[in-house]
């Protein structure tokens, strides 16, 4: 392995450290935060279908995502089986028997993560265009969908590119290869922020001049808060 990586512990080094256990932390959030989300997905699925009458291309990317999200799920679950919230010096970093499949589990759920993502911002743009009747609205509805778009697109190139070869990634062994820089990933991470700010900020500029009881108009916010 190369002495480089973030992986590398040199050789001789005993640790005399407390090497706590966190699988149990990650697995207990995977799950719980997957199962809040399916509760509220099913919630809305059910209102839209049942109530309202009126499914739509918005609930049927949700699913999607929340699909994108299990798979997200599973690959962080096959990630802690290699190793992920152990001590690095209780992995065995010398072989592939745990340190590859664990990046490689990483690399998926990255891949996951960012379709989940993309859908579920799409989704909720896709749901502001039917309620928003302001012309100028809408307009500044399409213009985040197409930041959104293009942003997840090049996310998702980012991802695929990670390592030249792609096996880099995983392959902490392999000598001649090329990964992305750093700058690259907080670029994405700033994106994404922006975008979420995006989204959370659109519905304010029409529910602010609501002729509705103050407490009335902050619960109306709320609701889309909790859809942010």
């Amino acid at each position: 392995m190369p002495e480089t990586t973030p992986w590398y512990v040199p050789g001789g080094t005993t640790s005399n450290l407390n090497h706590d256990d966190k699988r149990p932390n990650i697995l207990a959030g995977v799950f719980t935060t997957w199962g809040i989300a399916a509760i509220f997905v099913g919630m809305r699925l059910w209102t839209r279908a049942r109530i309202v009458r009126a499914l739509g291309i918005a609930d049927l990317l949700i699913t999607i995502s929340l699909i994108f999200a299990a798979g997200m799920c599973a690959a962080m679950v096959y990630e802690v089986k290699h190793g992920m919230g152990r001590h690095i010096y209780d992995i065995d970093q010398y072989t592939e028997k745990h340190l590859s499949p664990m990046l490689k589990g990483f690399w998926f759920s990255l891949v996951f993560y960012i379709l989940s993502l993309a859908f579920t911002k799409t989704s909720i743009l896709l749901l502001y265009l039917s309620i928003f009747t302001l012309e100028w609205a809408r307009r500044a509805v399409y213009a985040a969908l197409a930041i959104v778009i293009i942003h997840n697109l090049w996310a998702t190139a980012t991802v695929f590119t990670m390592c030249i070869p792609l096996r880099g990634v995983w392959d902490v062994w392999l000598e001649d290869m090329w990964c992305q820089p750093q700058d690259a990933w907080w670029a994405n991470t700033g994106l994404a922020i922006i975008t979420d700010i995006i989204i959370f900020i659109l519905p304010i500029p029409i529910l602010g001049p609501l002729n509705l009881p103050r407490r009335q108009k902050i619960v109306v916010m709320g609701i889309f808060a909790v859809g942010f």
